[in-house]
């Protein structure tokens, strides 16, 4: 029997971790990556946008692209000055964590949080773009490495979530979920799951929609619709069909995404799909 974990892949970017076991044959972990579709270093821009020519930066929560991070914009303590909470993931597990206050003029805020170092300071410089994701960037001096890991980074573009794929909406819907499946109403799962896998494909890290996408194959064998089950598998074949031993990638990384890859072996041939090459670990 393949045990398997319900929750969220990437500790940071949700703030929790989910490790329920199931007792079922097969991986269930509510999270979602189509394959390698997300940027594999860890989040860095990669479209060009002009910035807002009007406007001012907005308090709510904002997802980077990719579903490397988060940022929380809290309302204003007093005129131009908003709370902010940023936390990022980079390649291999680290992360970044940096707080404090941002001040805004119109479309553009500044913030600058001191370090451990006396008189040294993380200046970041947070933008509203005319979509109204709001682009963050860090001074270069190397003050802000000491709120990172190793590889991790600040200098990202946030997005405005679609609705139901903010932090919080996201793990009401993973809770009933598993709750459903647990309960074998099965419809009801599926009926939580399957939107999120279009919806929020944007946002979501490889780790989470890789697990999301298990979940819903699963999910679809145990209604009987192999053909969905197979469809939904696509963006998991290549990595499925790859032996462990060359699943390349950090340490880290590549221990998720053989995991991802031996559950998405078990309900492939669940649902039909000959893997006709034996996979070795």
């Amino acid at each position: 029997m393949t045990l398997s974990l319900f929750g969220l892949a990437s500790s940071i970017l949700r703030k929790s971790l989910l490790g329920m076991a199931l007792g079922v044959c097969v991986l269930l972990a509510s999270s979602i990556a189509f394959a390698q579709s997300t940027t594999a270093h860890g989040g860095q821009k990669t479209q060009r946008e002009s910035p807002a020519t009007v406007g001012v930066i907005t308090p709510g929560e904002y997802v980077a692209g990719g579903g490397w991070g988060t940022l929380v914009i809290k309302p204003e303590k007093k005129p131009g000055v908003m709370p902010f909470a940023l936390d990022t993931l980079g390649p291999n597990g680290h992360t970044c964590g940096l707080g404090g206050e941002l001040f805004a003029t119109g479309s553009i805020g500044r913030a600058k949080v001191p370090t451990d170092e006396p008189g040294e300071f993380c200046e970041v410089t947070f933008t509203k773009m005319a979509s109204g994701a709001i682009d963050v960037d860090n001074d270069s001096s190397g003050a802000c490495r000491h709120f990172c890991g190793m590889r991790g980074r600040f200098d990202n573009r946030f997005l405005v979530p679609e609705p139901g794929c903010g932090t919080s909406a996201l793990s009401s819907r993973r809770k009933a979920f598993l709750s459903a499946y647990k309960n074998k109403s099965y419809q009801h799962a599926y009926e939580q799951l399957a939107p999120l896998v279009t919806l929020c494909h944007a946002t979501l890290h490889e780790f989470e929609g890789n697990n999301m996408i298990n979940d819903l194959a699963l999910t679809l064998y145990r209604l009987g619709r192999k053909d969905e089950c197979l469809k939904v598998l696509e963006p998991l074949i290549e990595l499925a069909r790859t032996p462990d031993r060359k699943i390349d990638g950090l340490p880290s990384d590549a221990d998720a995404r053989r995991r991802h890859a031996r559950a998405a072996r078990t309900n492939l041939k669940l649902c039909g799909y000959p893997l006709h090459s034996k996979q070795k670990s």
